[in-house]
């Protein structure tokens, strides 16, 4: 199964990625990684079900003006964790054209779609 990975993924740095290596992933690396307890995870496609539920939840959020709502960032939970919910209510203040990620602190409501291609991971391998 190794021989489908790329050579930059297999077998990663020692001792596990940490959540700044995802700011420095190859071009060709997929768009959407998580880090998970220090393993990365690809995230698959995404169905028209987990799309639509997605824009009809961010369709009812109205944000008080020092709030915004993202998609399709990360959350660096610690040097191994860094997570991409489905939606974030984030302070504003931290947005900038080069932001990848944010801190716990900044973050207000985290939700995250579960459908049957998701649950597994989205129930069960979060770390507690």
């Amino acid at each position: 199964m190794t021989a489908d990975l790329p050579e930059w993924f297999y077998p990663g740095p020692p001792g596990g990625w940490t959540a700044d290596m995802l700011d420095h992933l190859p071009p060709d690396a997929p768009r959407h990684v998580e880090l998970i307890d220090g393993s990365l995870t690809f995230r698959p496609p995404q169905t028209a079900f987990h799309m639509l539920a997605l824009r009809s939840f961010e369709g009812y959020l109205d944000p008080p003006g020092h709030l915004a709502v993202i998609r399709g960032m990360t959350v660096t939970l610690g040097p191994r964790q860094r997570p991409e919910p489905d939606i974030l209510l984030v302070n504003k203040s931290v947005i900038s054209a080069k932001t990848t990620t944010f801190q716990p602190g900044d973050v207000h409501l985290v939700a995250e779609v579960a459908s049957d291609e998701s649950i597994d991971l989205d129930l069960k391998w979060p770390p507690a």
